[in-house]
């Protein structure tokens, strides 16, 4: 099964790469902001998410990763976050929910008293093969820690770009930076008692995150099978959208098993182009030798 194919990739393959670390400087928080799509968003738009990132408590760019991954599955998983967080509630991994409420909207609630609204508030590919999405959740936090529950809003902007790399294989690298804005009277308090911790889970969460893509994305193309079992249990998303995946995986797996072939096919060529060359170079050789042995009988 796709679970168990998961679970065994878990423990026997590392498929991503660390391309940096995180970061939660003023220089990274600047760059950050630049790659903001500000210009792209209706002016009421603009001005809100401004006031959020110019006020937020907290920010952090988390580490770049780059993963192993179908480019189809991986946008898809981006696009509609409720498929990958039911497939987690299906392995047992995570106890999130998030219930999609309308296009881009999002309900979200977990086991750790977090409940929040989550809003795609733009995406695009860029000219140079670049995508993004950015993202406002808000939400309240109401577990310890804290003495009492506290707001936030974050201003999530995730980007990333498939490339080929010479195996043939699809990569994705991604980076996701994150800007946290806490309800003012305890914005101080909150920013100096959580960032340590807030740093080091978000970054975690993160490759975790992109680990399980790429997890996901190799088992399906080894086990298309397994894909339709699973979404079947995928009781937190539409038919349209199970069939969807099923689709997407298949399609993953159809393009490795090409991929496969043609880079079979590549070594073949080659080892009988090396083989003809050989056989050339010893036909010059003994050719030589002929000459040689001609020149000394005479």
């Amino acid at each position: 099964m796709l679970i168990l194919s998961v679970a065994a990739l878990i423990s026997s393959f590392s498929c991503t790469a660390i391309a940096d670390s995180g970061d939660s400087s003023r220089e990274a928080r600047a760059v950050a902001k630049r790659a903001l799509p500000m210009r792209q968003l209706p002016e009421n738009l603009r001005n809100e998410v401004c006031d959020l990132i110019d006020d937020a408590a907290l920010f952090r760019s988390m580490p770049t990763r780059v993963i192993d991954c179908d480019r189809e599955l991986f946008d898809m998983m981006v696009q509609r976050p409720d498929v990958m967080v039911d497939i987690w509630r299906v392995l047992g991994i995570s106890k999130l929910k998030l219930r999609r409420i309308a296009d881009d909207h999002y309900e979200m609630t977990d086991a750790t008293g977090t409940t929040g609204d989550v809003r795609v508030l733009y995406s695009d590919v860029c000219r140079n093969g670049d995508r993004r999405v950015l993202v406002q959740a808000q939400g309240v936090y109401d577990a310890p820690p804290m003495p009492r529950p506290v707001k936030a809003t974050t201003v999530f902007l995730l980007n990333w770009r498939p490339f080929l790399e010479a195996n043939g294989r699809t990569y994705v690298r991604s980076k996701l930076d994150a800007f946290v804005h806490i309800n003012r009277p305890t914005a101080e308090l909150v920013a100096r008692a959580v960032q340590p911790l807030a740093v080091k889970t978000a970054d975690h969460n993160f490759v975790e995150t992109m680990r399980f893509i790429s997890l996901f994305s190799l088992s399906a193309q080894r086990n298309p099978d397994g894909a339709v079992r699973l979404a079947s249990q995928l009781t937190g998303i539409d038919p349209p959208t199970r069939s969807r995946l099923v689709a997407v995986c298949n399609d993953a797996a159809q393009r490795s098993a090409d991929r496969a072939r043609m880079v079979t096919a590549r070594a073949r060529s080659s080892e009988e182009l090396n083989q003809v060359v050989q056989g050339a170079r010893r036909s010059v050789n003994d050719s030589s030798r002929n000459k040689s042995l001609s020149g000394q009988l005479r």
